[in-house]
């Protein structure tokens, strides 16, 4: 006997299709015939058992994002061990970015969220106003410090001169002047300072420019002229190995003909001594000549016979 709670689950995907509402649902069954298998479907979850196959599973699980679908067009198929599941969507509800679903049903609760106002100008430069006062207050106590109160403790020198530049920077910073339009005088004196610093940087950037240029010049020369001497040393090496063939070629040649030469001188002195031979065994006549044998004429029994 099997225990429910011991029955396995099979491998579920689950697939929502947004632009033909229709949720996709695949349970992985091998092995499982289909009348072997149990599917219930409802608006918001699914069911499915194969009690009576040998494989066992039992699946009961909701649809993800708490979707709804209209159950009475469900549409079931077996292909290749995977029961493929289809059912139209009824509700589907929009994904937040922090991951909740946003139920259109349900109100949204009161004062979640507070607009910050934007400040006005006049509230702004007195604002300013109040750092640039606090600043110089801070100044001007014998601490150094905004909030300091009583006597003063004794400092460092260097601390002392980090303070007062850093006092000096801030000064300058709350007395800088406002950038005017192009027309206004104190506008002009910016924009000439400025055009004169933009110029500076565009001649540094230039000459930057040119160096790296003339680096990358300087490489690409180095480069070639390696190349070039690489090629060089092949060729040479190239050109040592042609003569050191031809000559190859040539000692070889001037051997052939050393044997042949020597071939030939070997098979003329055989035939003298061949001829010498010949001449002592052949008999001379009386004038010194060698005979010359007869020839022996046979006639045949038809010539005789008549």
């Amino acid at each position: 006997m099997v225990v429910d709670d011991m029955v396995p689950a099979p491998p579920t995907r689950f697939r929502c299709n947004r632009s033909r509402m229709l949720l996709n649902i695949k349970v992985t069954l091998h092995h499982v015939g289909a009348g072997q298998i149990n599917l219930k479907t409802s608006r918001s979850k699914i069911e499915l058992d194969t009690m009576q196959a040998h494989r066992k599973y039992r699946l009961n699980r909701a649809y993800p994002r708490g979707i709804e679908c209209d159950d009475s067009k469900t549409t079931a198929r077996l292909e290749h061990g995977m029961l493929i599941v289809e059912m139209p969507i009824n509700k589907l509800p929009s994904v937040v970015p922090n991951g909740a679903v946003d139920d259109p049903e349900s109100e949204p609760p009161a004062n979640t969220a507070v607009k910050k106002r934007k400040a006005s100008p006049s509230e702004a430069a007195s604002g300013a106003g109040k750092v640039a006062a606090t600043i110089e207050e801070g100044l001007q106590r014998p601490g150094g410090g905004v909030h300091g109160s009583g006597k003063a403790k004794k400092r460092p020198r260097s601390a002392e001169a980090e303070d007062d530049a850093r006092g000096a920077e801030d000064a300058v910073a709350v007395a800088r002047p406002k950038k005017g339009k192009k027309g206004s005088g104190g506008g002009a004196g910016a924009s000439g300072g400025g055009g004169a610093g933009e110029a500076d940087l565009m001649l540094a950037a230039l000459n930057e420019a040119v160096d790296t240029e003339a680096a990358r010049r300087g490489g690409s020369l180095a480069k070639m002229k390696k190349l070039q001497a690489a090629e060089a040393a092949a060729k040479e090496r190239a050109e040592t190995k042609e003569a050191e063939r031809e000559q190859k070629k040539r000692e070889l040649l001037e051997s052939f003909k050393r044997q042949k030469a020597e071939r030939k001188a070997a098979t003329k002195g055989a035939k003298a001594q061949l001829a010498r031979e010949a001449a002592l065994t052949t008999p001379v006549g009386g004038d010194g000549k060698p005979k010359k044998k007869k020839k022996r004429v046979s006639f045949s029994p038809k010539i005789t016979d008549e």
